[in-house]
């Protein structure tokens, strides 16, 4: 699936490259990237840049300065350039609102195109902001987007209040000195494979914004969940599809909600709301659900794995049913399936 991206995020590109005198000649890419980029800037109803594209324009700026650019370009960022979620945020009560507020919309960040929520973890004494990140392609804006996490929190508090975090996840081993990010977070750094994370005490929580506006939060926040509703309506047939098994696959995972409930919670719908969408794209989600299973049984069958142990990935409450299933999908039993193969 294409990840698409708001403007906010070409602008900080575009102020960056200004304060490296980094020009489109000095970067040498190729004239689709370049003319995606110019197009998404100047109208970005009509055109849209995607993440593999901005990946490969901060690839580009990397080859010119000596530390990682994500770090660089975080220096730069302001508060408009996560767009609604930086007003959300500066309005925001405390920290522990702005955090909420940033989880329920983070998806506006990507004109609801993401396929990976980000969550928060609390204990007893910390809390975690973290998110899967499993594209190596996509390292650069993985570290981006930790940096203006970090970025963010700075700007809607006093700085004399926050203190650092204490601990830093990356999901990949950078190419940089982990010294880079320890002076840039002020935290240790450790690399867990795939995931993003960002942790701190959790008194910092209560942390006020020093731009509190109940009112106004409230008001932008009706706006917030309007643009949700509509960036879902407005996802072409491929994305939606995408989206939907995306979300498929997380709520297979988990066994507190149907696998339709979840999907639907994370769409920011009801499952009736959901149903209509899929209609309208000519899809049904009972048969996206099927497809989806037997795709990752077969996948499963020939590796080797147990049935009992597929009928639970799949979210079967045993593997009679799970066998029923895949004879319906194929005419065949698991068992006669793998004879065939």
């Amino acid at each position: 699936m294409t990840v698409k991206l708001i403007v906010g995020y070409l602008r900080l590109m575009q102020r960056v490259m200004h304060h490296y005198a980094l020009t489109w000649d000095k970067l040498s890419l190729a004239d689709d990237v370049v003319y995606a980029f110019q197009q998404s800037l100047q109208d970005e109803q009509q055109y849209e840049l995607d993440v593999e594209q901005y990946v490969l324009i901060m690839q580009a700026m990397q080859m010119h300065v000596e530390r990682p650019i994500g770090l660089l370009m975080a220096e730069q960022v302001a508060l408009p350039d996560v767009g609604l979620m930086g007003y959300l945020a500066s309005t925001s009560i405390d920290l522990e609102q702005a955090f909420q507020l940033f989880q329920k919309y983070y998806p506006l960040l990507y004109k609801m195109t993401n396929i990976e929520d980000m969550t928060v973890i609390e204990d007893q004494t910390c809390f975690s902001i973290q998110w899967h990140g499993g594209f190596q392609a996509w390292q650069m804006f993985y570290e981006l987007n930790l940096a203006i996490l970090f970025r963010y929190i700075q700007l809607i508090v006093q700085a004399d209040e926050l203190h650092p975090p204490t601990k830093i996840v990356l999901g990949f081993s950078p190419q940089f000195s982990l010294q880079h990010y320890a002076q840039f977070f002020q935290s240790n750094i450790d690399i867990v494979a795939n995931c993003y994370a960002i942790t701190f005490l959790k008194s910092t929580l209560k942390i006020k914004s020093t731009s509190s506006d109940r009112a106004m939060n409230q008001m932008l926040s009706i706006q917030a969940q309007q643009s949700i509703e509509q960036n879902s309506q407005n996802l072409n047939a491929k994305q939606f599809r995408h989206k939907v098994l995306s979300l498929i696959e997380q709520g297979l995972t988990q066994d507190h909600q149907s696998i339709q409930d979840f999907v639907a919670s994370k769409m920011y719908c009801s499952e009736r709301t959901l149903q209509r969408q899929l209609a309208q794209h000519d899809l049904h989600f009972q048969t996206l659900l099927d497809g989806y299973r037997f795709e990752r049984a077969k996948s499963a069958l020939i590796t080797g794995i147990a049935l009992s142990d597929i009928a639970q990935q799949l979210g079967y409450s045993d593997q009679s049913a799970f066998g029923r299933a895949f004879k319906r999908w194929s005419g065949l039993s698991p068992k006669q399936f793998l004879k065939e193969k």
